[in-house]
């Protein structure tokens, strides 16, 4: 998993798959689908970006809300 380090108040953050915000105390989670209060597909998500990370030379990240 992808740790972000450096993030204010947080130790570090990891790039994980999850559905809610029961799988994550402060990571963040990817997905393909979205409602309130749930991430869907996060698997697949997580997978295709992590493939993605891998091949990168430098990452910029974008978080939205």
């Amino acid at each position: 998993m992808p740790l972000l380090l450096n993030v204010p108040e947080f130790e570090g953050v990891r790039i994980h798959s999850g559905n809610t915000n029961h799988d994550t105390e402060g990571c963040i989670l990817v997905g393909r689908t979205r409602s309130k209060d749930f991430i869907g597909q996060s698997r697949k998500a997580f997978d295709k970006l992590f493939e993605k990370m891998k091949k990168a030379k430098d990452i910029t990240l974008i978080i939205q809300s």
